[in-house]
C-alpha cells in the first residue's frame, strides 16, 4: 500500500512537473517584412530629426504671421517696410520650401530604410540557406571519407588521396565557419535599425519573390530615368537652396555684386543640370544590368533542366548496377547546388528591379 502510494504521488509530480512544462513553454518568435520596416521607422534617428525640424518650422511660421499682420496694420509710410516685406516675402519662401524638403526627406528616408531592410532579410535567408547547404555538403562528404578509408585500408587508393579527401573536408567546415560569423554580422547590422535585445531569438519570416521579367521601351525608360533625376535628394535640396539664392537677388537682399551673385546662381544649376544627367544615365546602366542578369538566370534553369534529365537516366541506370549510388547523390547535390543559385539569382534580381522601380520618390516636384 505505502509503495503504491509513493508511485501514485510520483505519477502525479510529475504530471504538474509536465503541466508547468507546458504552461511555460513559448511559441517561436517570427518576425516579418513589414514589421521590421515598422521598427526601423520607429528607431530612426533620422526621422526624429526631420521631425523636429518640421516643428521649428511651424513654430518659424507662426512667428511671420505675427510679422505680417503687424507689417499689414502699419502705414503705408513706415520707415524700412519696403525692406521689411521683402525680408518677410523671402523668409515666408524659405520655411515653406524647408517644410516641403523635409517632408520630402522623410518620404525619401523612409524608402530607403525599406531598401535596406529588404536587402538585409535577403542576406539573412541566403546565409541561412548556405549554412543547411553547408551541412548537407558536409555530411555527404564524411561518407565519402568513411568509403575511401575502407578503400585505403585495402590498397584502393593512395593515402595522399585520401589526405586530399579529408582536406576538402576540413574546407568545408572552416567556410561553414566563415558563414556562421557573416551570418551574426548580417544580423547585427539588421538590429542596428530595429534594436531588438533578443534577435537571435527570431525566425525571420521569408519575403515572397516572383521572378518576373522587367520590359520597357526605349521612351518608357527615358521616362523613368527622368522622374529619379528629378526626385533624387541631392538634386532636390541643390535646386532648393538654387531657388532660395535667385530670391534673395530678386528681392534685392543680396550683397556685394549681383552680377557675381548671379553668375554663381548660374553655375550651381549647370552643375545640377549635370548631376541630373549623371542620375539617368546610372539609372539606364541599372536597367541594362537587369538584363544582363536575366540572360544569366536563363542559362541556370537550363543548366537545371539538363541536370534533371541526366539524374532521370541515371537512375535508370542505378536499377541495372550501371552506376553507383553515391555518383547519383553526387549529381543530386548539384542539381541542390543549382536550384539554390537559381533561387539566390532570382531574389537578387526582384531585389535590383523593386530598387529600380523605386527610384522615383513621389512628392519631389518641389
Amino acid at each position: 500500500m505505502k509503495k503504491r502510494c509513493v508511485a501514485v504521488t510520483l505519477l502525479f509530480s510529475m504530471a504538474l512537473t509536465s503541466i508547468g512544462f507546458a504552461q511555460t513553454k513559448q511559441e517561436p518568435k517570427t518576425l516579418s517584412y513589414e514589421k521590421a520596416i515598422e521598427l526601423a521607422i520607429q528607431n530612426s534617428l533620422e526621422i526624429r530629426q526631420i521631425d523636429r525640424k518640421l516643428q521649428k518650422v511651424e513654430t518659424t511660421n507662426k512667428e511671420l504671421d505675427k510679422m505680417s499682420n503687424r507689417l499689414s496694420s502699419s502705414p503705408n509710410d513706415y520707415p524700412g517696410k519696403a525692406e521689411q516685406w521683402n525680408k518677410l516675402v523671402y523668409s515666408l519662401e524659405k520655411e515653406d520650401k524647408e517644410k516641403s524638403l523635409n517632408e520630402f526627406s522623410i518620404r525619401y528616408t523612409k524608402r530607403m530604410l525599406e531598401d535596406t531592410i529588404r536587402k538585409l532579410f535577403h542576406s539573412i535567408e541566403s546565409s541561412v540557406t548556405e549554412m543547411k547547404d553547408y551541412d548537407k555538403q558536409i555530411e555527404l562528404k564524411q561518407k565519402e571519407l568513411q568509403i575511401a578509408k575502407v578503400r585505403y585500408s585495402v590498397g584502393k587508393i593512395s593515402r595522399y588521396d585520401y589526405d586530399l579527401l579529408q582536406t576538402s573536408l576540413e574546407g568545408m567546415k572552416r567556410t561553414k565557419e566563415q558563414k556562421r560569423l557573416e551570418l551574426q554580422k548580417q544580423k547585427l547590422e539588421l538590429n542596428k535599425y530595429l534594436r531588438l535585445k533578443d534577435l537571435d531569438e527570431y525566425t525571420l519570416l521569408s519575403i515572397p519573390y516572383q521572378y518576373q521579367p522587367i520590359s520597357l521601351t526605349d521612351g518608357q525608360l527615358d521616362s523613368h530615368a527622368l522622374r529619379a533625376s528629378h526626385s533624387n535628394m541631392s538634386v532636390v535640396a541643390k535646386e532648393n537652396g538654387i531657388s532660395l539664392q535667385q530670391l534673395l537677388i530678386d528681392q534685392n537682399l543680396v550683397s556685394g555684386n549681383r552680377k557675381i551673385q548671379q553668375e554663381d546662381v548660374y553655375i550651381a544649376n549647370t552643375e545640377n543640370l549635370k548631376l541630373k544627367e549623371d542620375i539617368r544615365e546610372g539609372v539606364k546602366r541599372e536597367y541594362s544590368n537587369l538584363k544582363l542578369t536575366e540572360e544569366k538566370i536563363e542559362l541556370l534553369l537550363h543548366k537545371k533542366e539538363t541536370m534533371k534529365q541526366e539524374i532521370e537516366n541515371d537512375e535508370v541506370r542505378l536499377k541495372y548496377g550501371k552506376i553507383s549510388k553515391f555518383s547519383v547523390e553526387q549529381k543530386k547535390m548539384q542539381l541542390s547546388e543549382m536550384e539554390r543559385q537559381y533561387t539566390e539569382l532570382t531574389k537578387e534580381y526582384e531585389l535590383a528591379k523593386i530598387h529600380f522601380e523605386n527610384l522615383y520618390v513621389s512628392g519631389s516636384n518641389l
